[in-house]
C-alpha cells in the first residue's frame, strides 16, 4: 500500500494518534523537573527569566491558566512529534511503503523517544520543531520550515546550532535567494543572524529578567581549572569566598550542582552573584583558560565524554515521576499503561538507545553514504550535519549529563531514515543561471560538496576517536543494605526507577522481600540474604564493585534495643563498621547513611546539624552517634565521600514497628480497648518515606566533599503530631469509636524515648526539598494504608 494515498494517510494517521493517546494517557500532565516546574511557576505568575525560553514559559502560563495544568503543552508535542515523522515516512515510494511503515512504527516505539517525550521540557519542543523544519523542506514549503526552525530557536537558546545548517537548503528552496552562491549565501547568513536574534527579541517582549546563564559556565570553567591549579584563586574574584582547598572538593566537571549548591560545609559560589559581576566573572575566564588552556580542555572533554553516553552508566536518562510540586502535578503511578510504559524504558535505560554516541554514530554513516549522491540525497547530509553541529556544541557549553540535551539526535538519526526510504528527487527547475545545490535545490557548487565530503569523514574520525577512549570504572552498581526493610525497600525501588541496577542485602530480622512488591521482578535487581557483618557481604562488595552504598541495615526498634543492649551494638553500630570495611576492601568511596533524631537526646529548641554537645538518651541514639563518628573518620582517612542523613519518625506502607503499627494490630486483635505507653503527649514531626527519599535523592545529587566531613541533613515534615492523636485516627480508621482508649503514665512511651523535638530543616530546604504531606497528613496515609494490609492479612 502506498503511504501517499488517502489510505495511506490514514492508516498514518491512526498509528500516529493510537501512539499519542496511549504516551499522553500514561504521563499526562507531563513530567516535570525542578526546571519544568520553575518554567510553570514563571508562566504563572507572568515573572520571567531568561536562564529558561521565556516562550516555553509563557505557554506553560496559557496551558495552566486555562486549563488547570500543563497537560496541552504535553498534547502539543506528542502530537508535533508524531506528524513530523509521518510526513517523512510517507514520501516512501511504494516499493518501500512497508519499510517506511516499520519505520514509523519503530520510532514510535523506541523508548528513547516516548520516554523523553513525556518530560515537559525544552528540548522536547526543540527536537519536534526540528523534525517539522525537516518535513517542510522536503515537501519544498521554505516558509513553513523558517516557521519551525524559527520555533526550535525560541525553544532552546542554542538550537541556533543545529538549525543554522538547514538554513542552507531551506533558503535554497526561494528562487530569488538561490539565483547565484553569493545571494544564497548572503541569504543564509542574514537567516542565521535572525535565528541568533530572535530570542532576545522574545525576552526584551515578555520582559524576561537577564539573568546571565552563561554566567555559570564560565564559573564552572573556572572553578575546574582551580580545582588543578589552586594557586590561580589568590588572583581571582573568588578569593573572597573560596579557599584554595575549596574548589577540589565542590567541583564535578560532569555535574554543576556541587558548584553552587552542595554542602553547605564547603565554601562554594553564589549564583545569585554572577550578574552583577558579570565583566570580573568573564575576564577571570579568560585569565584562567589562557593561563591553563590544556586543564580547560581536559574538564571539558571528561564532561563531554560522560555525556555522549560512553560510561558503563547511562545518567539523568529520563525522570520516571514528577518532582514534588506546589500544583500537586504527577501522573496516575497506578495505571497499569503507566506501569507497562515505565517498565519498558527502564529495562533498556542503561543499553545503546540511552547513549548518544549510538545515534551519533548512525548519523555519521548516513552523512558519509549522502556525500556521495549529494544531489539526491543532500537534505539528509545537512539534517545529520545539524545534529553533529548541535552535539559537537556540547563540548564546549555542557555543564551536566543528560540524554536529553542530545535527544535531537535521536530524531535526526530516524529522520535521515526515512528521507533515504523516501529518494529525494533531484531539483526540478532550478533558476536560471543557477548551480546544483548538495540539497537537491540550486546555489552550491562543487566546491560545497568537496568540503560537505571532508566534513563527514571529519566528524567519523571524530566520533572513532571518542569511540577509542577508555571508560570510568566508578560506574558501578547501588547497594542497598537493610533493603527489604521499611525504607529500605522503598528507596531499591525508586533507585530502579531511576534506572540503576541495585544490589539489596539484608539478613530478614525486621524486613520480608515481599516489601519490594513489583520490583522483585525487575532485571536490574538482585537481592542476597546475608548478615551485613558476614565475611559474604564483604566478598559481594568485591564482586559487585558498587559505585554508592546506601547503608539502611540497622535495628530500627529502639524499645527492643533498651531491653537488649547488644542488640543496637551489632545490629546498629557494628553494622556500620563492617559496612565501611566493605567498602574499603571493594574501593567504593560514597556512603548514603541513615542516621536518626535520637543522637541528640532531649534539647530544648529547634535543631540544627551543627547542634551540641550530642547527649543521646537511648542505646539506638548513641550506637547512631558512634556510627556517623566513624563514618566520618573514614571519610577523612580513606578518601570517602558520605552523606548523613538525620530521620525523624517516618511512616508510609509496610511499617515493621513503631506507634502505628503497634496501634492498628493491637486494636484489631482486641476491638475492646487499646492501650497506650505514656499518657499520649509524646509529641513529634512524621514523615512519609516517598518525601524523605525524595530529600535523600536531591542531597545525594547535591553533592558531597571527598575526604571532608559528612553532608548531615535533618529531613522532617511540617509540623508535628502527638500519640492521642494517632491512636484516635487508628479508632477511626478501624471503625471501632466505642473502642477504649488506655493511656499509661508519664510523658515517655520506654525509658529513652524522647517525648518532644523539632528540627530546623533549613539546610535540606535551601537545596529545592518540600515535603508534599505534613505531619498529620502523612500519619493519617501510613494509618489507611496499616490498616488496610491488616485487613487483607487477616
Amino acid at each position: 500500500m502506498e503511504l501517499k494515498t488517502a489510505r495511506g494517510t490514514r492508516l498514518l494517521t491512526v498509528i500516529g494518534a493510537l501512539w499519542l493517546l496511549s504516551v499522553f494517557g500514561a504521563f499526562s500532565p507531563g513530567l516535570l523537573s525542578p526546571d519544568s516546574i520553575r518554567q510553570y511557576e514563571q508562566g504563572l505568575s507572568g515573572s520571567y527569566g531568561n536562564w529558561h525560553p521565556p516562550l516555553v514559559s509563557w505557554l506553560n502560563g496559557i496551558a495552566g491558566r486555562g486549563f488547570g495544568s500543563p497537560w496541552p503543552l504535553l498534547l502539543l508535542q506528542l502530537a508535533a512529534t508524531a506528524a513530523g515523522m509521518a510526513l517523512l515516512v510517507r514520501l516512501a515510494p511504494a516499493r518501500r511503503s512497508r519499510w517506511a511503515l516499520a519505520l514509523y512504527a519503530a520510532f514510535l516505539a523506541v523508548p528513547c523517544v516516548w520516554m523523553v517525550a513525556a518530560m515537559l521540557w525544552k528540548d522536547v519542543l526543540m527536537a519536534a520543531a526540528m523534525l517539522l523544519a525537516v518535513a517542510a523542506i522536503r515537501y519544498r514549503r521554505p516558509p513553513w520550515a523558517l516557521v519551525a526552525l524559527t520555533a526550535a530557536a525560541l525553544f532552546r537558546q542554542n538550537a541556533i546550532l543545529a538549525a543554522a545548517p538547514l538554513l542552507i537548503p531551506a533558503l535554497a528552496l526561494f528562487p530569488s535567494f538561490s539565483a547565484t552562491r553569493r545571494r544564497h549565501a548572503v541569504a543564509v547568513g542574514v537567516g542565521a543572524v535572525a535565528l541568533a536574534i530572535a530570542p532576545k527579541l522574545v525576552d526584551r517582549a515578555l520582559g524576561a529578567a537577564d539573568e546571565w546563564p552563561i554566567g555559570a559556565l564560565l564559573a564552572c570553567d573556572a572553578m575546574g581549572i582551580y580545582s588543578r591549579e589552586p594557586s590561580l584563586l589568590a588572583s581571582s574574584p573568588y578569593a573572597l569566598e573560596l579557599t584554595p582547598e575549596d574548589p577540589p572538593r565542590a567541583y564535578d566537571p560532569s555535574n554543576c550542582v556541587p558548584t553552587f549548591y552542595g554542602d553547605p560545609s564547603v565554601r562554594r559560589i553564589e549564583l545569585l552573584s554572577l550578574a552583577p559581576r558579570r565583566e570580573l566573572v568573564a575576564a577571570e575566564w579568560r585569565r584562567v583558560v589562557l593561563l591553563r588552556p590544556w586543564d580547560y580542555l581536559r574538564n571539558r572533554l571528561v564532561q563531554f565524554h560522560a555525556l555522549l553516553g560512553l560510561r558503563p552508566s547511562v545518567c539523568y536518562a529520563f525522570q520516571v515521576e514528577s518532582t514534588s510540586n506546589p500544583w500537586g502535578l504527577q501522573p496516575r503511578t497506578d495505571g497499569a499503561l503507566y506501569r507497562i510504559l515505565s517498565r519498558t524504558a527502564l529495562a533498556t535505560v542503561q543499553g545503546l538507545l540511552f547513549r548518544p554516541v549510538f545515534w551519533l554514530a548512525l548519523l555519521a554513516g548516513f552523512a558519509l553514504l549522502a556525500v556521495r549522491k549529494l544531489a539526491r540525497r543532500g537534505l539528509i547530509f545537512w539534517t545529520a550535519l545539524s545534529a553533529f553541529s548541535y552535539a559537537s556544541a556540547y563540548l564546549f557549553v555542557g555543564m551536566g549529563c543528560d540524554f536529553r540535551y542530545l535527544y535531537w539526535c535521536v530524531h535526526a538519526a530516524f529522520a535521515c531514515a526515512a528521507l533515504w526510504l523516501a529518494e529525494e528527487p533531484p531539483p526540478t527547475s532550478p533558476p536560471a543561471g543557477a548551480t546544483t545545490l548538495p540539497g537537491g535545490s540550486s546555489g552550491l557548487g562543487p566546491q560545497v560538496s568537496a568540503a560537505a565530503r571532508f566534513g563527514a569523514f571529519a566528524l567519523s574520525g571524530w566520533l572513532q576517536l571518542w569511540y577509542s577512549r577508555g571508560v570510568p570504572q566508578d560506574a558501578g552498581p547501588l547497594v542497598v543494605t537493610g533493603g527489604a526493610g521499611f525504607i529500605g525497600s522503598r528507596l531499591a525501588a525508586r533507585l530502579l526507577a531511576l534506572g540503576h541496577e541495585v544490589v539489596v542485602a539484608d539478613d530478614l530480622s525486621l524486613g520480608r522481600w515481599e516489601n519490594l512488591g513489583d520490583s522483585l521482578g525487575h532485571p536490574g535487581l538482585r537481592r542476597h540474604e546475608l548478615d551485613v557483618c558476614s565475611v559474604a557481604f564483604v566478598d559481594l562488595l568485591v564482586r559487585e564493585r558498587p559505585s554508592r552504598v546506601f547503608h539502611f541495615a540497622a535495628n530500627s526498634d529502639i524499645s527492643k534495643g533498651t531491653a537488649e543492649p547488644q542488640t543496637d551494638l551489632r545490629r546498629t553500630f557494628l553494622t556500620t563498621f563492617h559496612t565501611l570495611e566493605a567498602m574499603r576492601a571493594a574501593d567504593c568511596r560514597q556512603l548514603v547513611f541513615a542516621s536518626t533524631s535520637a543522637i541528640y537526646g532531649e534539647a530544648p529548641s529547634a535543631l540544627p546539624e551543627d547542634y551540641g554537645p550530642l547527649v543521646p538518651i537511648s542505646l539506638y541514639g548513641a550506637s547512631k552517634l558512634a556510627a556517623e563518628a566513624f563514618v566520618s573518620a573514614y571519610c577523612h582517612l580513606y578518601r570517602m565521600r558520605a552523606w548523613t542523613f538525620r530521620f525523624p519518625n517516618v511512616v508510609g506502607p509496610n511499617l515493621t514497628h513503631g506507634a502505628i503499627y503497634d496501634f492498628v494490630h493491637r486494636l484489631h486483635s482486641d476491638r475492646t480497648v487499646l492501650r497506650v505507653l505514656g499518657n499520649g503527649s509524646q509529641k513529634k514531626p512524621y514523615l512519609h518515606v516517598d518525601d524523605l527519599l525524595d530529600a535523600i535523592l536531591l542531597a545525594v545529587e547535591a553533592g558531597a566533599p571527598e575526604g571532608g566531613p559528612p553532608a548531615a541533613y535533618n529531613v522532617a515534615g511540617e509540623g508535628a503530631t502527638d500519640v492521642a492523636s494517632i491512636a484516635e485516627l487508628v479508632r477511626e480508621a478501624l471503625g471501632l469509636e466505642d473502642a477504649r482508649i488506655e493511656y499509661g503514665q508519664g510523658d515517655r512511651g520506654w525509658p529513652g524515648d524522647v517525648p518532644r523535638f523539632s528540627y530546623d530543616t533549613s539546610k535540606i530546604r535551601a537545596l529545592g526539598w518540600r515535603p508534599r504531606l505534613e505531619s498529620s497528613a502523612a500519619v493519617r496515609a501510613a494509618v489507611e494504608a496499616e490498616v488496610a494490609k491488616c485487613r487483607r492479612s487477616s
